[in-house]
């Protein structure tokens, strides 16, 4: 069985990434040349970096098999875009031969592993019409997934009562990124390129993302939908379309292994107020402090008011888990780590650190599993974080080195350290020792 990496939110695919320094990979050293796959073939997809979980859905299927997307006729006609997204058919397929014979284990970081739920779930309902069913899909890892939604939605836009993108357009998010690609010294004909865009079928265009009006014009017109309805990555994310989400899917797969890897960057201080932790990214103190200070009680009875604000500086700790709303789950099993000598370190030949259950949820501490207990992990922490920021030239002042000189002193205050042009805390090896240990997880599935 193949392992097939799907990115989050904003995330990219191979070679989508470029930066004056080169390309930056989403999955870090998880694809590096020197990480022990056990065996398994890594498989990097891309998927609309704002689009629904829907939407990504269907584009994954089409990238394992080399089709065109179809996004549905009915789904379609719902929400005003094109049936049809981008063709991966001029290509072989990331797996040719994926099926109920040859399944494969789907590993999503953030919100890629809501969109890998939901592709299951289109599958066991032969969704495409081509004979499909849950046996495609062997396990199923979800690290530091909204699974429940997250309340950092809320800071960005997302309305309180429905979940709802408010925002009229992208174009402050774009006006940052055409902003940061002039300060880089990119040039004009090479902007844009950050990433595929993928919203083809909205009718806008990857080169739409290099001008500033033509964008908001486009975004103004018969794409509005795409900001504010329902049809976009930012509500699916919020508690109300985690919630919807959830109730679409219902239970989980019987023959399927369930793993969510969970980070946190927060701790608790006097009086019970949960607060954000030295080791937070500097990138994330904004998101962590909201989310420690949100309440949820009023909308979600009976739950676990510490655990919806402690999180990884994106996503609650609770909504990390396992999914909840909608459906009744047992206890996720903890892979705690416990080899009976009191060590933290994984053990191979213990139960304790393997899926033992199909159709059941497992979790595991995604510090514990790189054996680095003593450090808390953020939501980039196991991806891109070590390398997506980068050193500036020094031949010259520029504002953008005296935004990162003054984001470095701010990281060190808080106890961070800088490492290979990046913020990232957490050392090369131990990165690695994580991929390494969730692929011999895998590989043990039987």
């Amino acid at each position: 069985a193949a392992v097939v990496l799907v990115p989050g939110l904003m995330g990219w695919g191979p070679e989508e990434m470029e930066t004056p320094h080169g390309q930056v990979p989403y999955w870090d050293t998880g694809v590096a040349e020197d990480t022990d796959s056990c065996g398994l073939p890594l498989l990097q997809a891309s998927v609309g970096p704002v689009s629904s979980q829907h939407d990504r859905a269907c584009e994954l299927f089409a990238q394992m098999l080399g089709l065109r997307t179809d996004f549905g006729a009915e789904h379609s006609a719902e929400f005003g875009h094109d049936r049809w997204g981008s063709d991966f058919s001029s290509r072989p397929g990331l797996w040719p031969d994926w099926g109920p014979d040859s399944p494969c284990h789907f590993v999503g970081h953030s919100a890629g592993g809501n969109t890998i739920r939901l592709l299951q779930y289109l599958l066991a309902t032969d969704f495409w019409g081509r004979g499909t069913s849950a046996a495609w899909v062997k396990s199923v890892t979800c690290i530091a997934s909204p699974l429940n939604g997250s309340t950092a939605t809320y800071l960005y836009g997302s309305s309180r009562d429905t979940g709802l993108f408010q925002w009229p357009s992208l174009v402050p998010l774009v006006s940052c990124v055409e902003l940061i690609e002039t300060l880089q010294g990119v040039p004009s004909e090479r902007r844009g390129r950050l990433r595929h865009w993928r919203l083809e079928h909205w009718g806008v265009e990857n080169e739409d993302f290099r001008s500033y009006s033509r964008l908001n014009a486009k975004l103004r017109g018969p794409s509005r939908v795409f900001l504010t309805g329902k049809d976009n990555l930012s509500y699916d994310i919020s508690l109300e379309g985690a919630l919807e989400l959830n109730g679409r899917i219902g239970a989980d797969q019987p023959d399927c292994h369930y793993l969510s890897v969970l980070t946190c960057c927060t701790s608790s201080a006097l009086g019970g107020f949960v607060r954000p932790s030295g080791h937070c990214g500097a990138f994330l103190l904004l998101p962590c402090a909201f989310m420690c200070a949100e309440r949820v009680d009023h909308r979600l009875p009976g739950a676990d008011v510490a655990d919806w604000r402690h999180n990884d500086g994106l996503v609650p700790l609770a909504s990390q888990r396992m999914p909840l709303f909608g459906a009744k789950r047992p206890a996720p099993i903890q892979l705690d780590g416990d080899d009976g000598a009191g060590g933290d370190t994984p053990d191979s030949s213990s139960s304790s650190w393997r899926l033992s259950e199909a159709g059941r949820w497992h979790c595991v501490w995604a510090n514990r599993l790189a054996g680095d207990s003593g450090t808390d992990w953020d939501h980039n922490d196991p991806v891109f974080g070590r390398s997506l920021i980068w050193e500036p030239p020094r031949q010259r002042w520029s504002f953008t080195a005296a935004l990162l000189d003054g984001a470095a002193a701010a990281a060190r205050w808080l106890g961070l350290r800088r490492e290979g042009g990046s913020f990232a805390k957490v050392a090369r090896d131990k990165q690695k020792t994580f991929y390494e240990r969730l692929y011999r997880l895998l590989a043990e599935i039987p």
